[in-house]
């Protein structure tokens, strides 16, 4: 199991940066508009997150044969890092939330 998780985070570390960008951004804005802001940055989130993905599908399809050899799809793959990326950008809103 261990290995799989390793696998992942490696995946998720090739676009960290623009993702955690956009969350840090989304963060200040919630933290300067409150609750009522709420809505846009979550949709600007997914949004982003969308054509990050894209990107990633599109540019660099040769990475994904490394991880299909290791037994992990696309979707699978794809599809984790999304969730996990919208867990932090949640995890990061409501500790956001709580300080304010």
């Amino acid at each position: 199991m261990p290995k799989i998780i390793k696998l992942f985070l490696t995946f998720y570390r090739s676009y960290f940066i623009a993702s955690f960008t956009l969350t840090g951004c989304c963060a200040y804005i919630y933290w300067l508009h409150g609750i009522d802001i709420f809505t846009f940055i979550f949709w600007l989130k997914i949004l982003t997150l969308g054509v990050i993905l894209l990107y990633l599908n599109t540019y660099k399809k040769k990475e994904f044969y490394y991880y299909m050899n290791l037994g992990i799809s696309k979707k699978i793959l794809l599809g984790t890092t999304a969730v996990f990326d919208c867990f932090i950008f949640l995890i990061l809103i409501i500790l956001v939330n709580k300080i304010r």
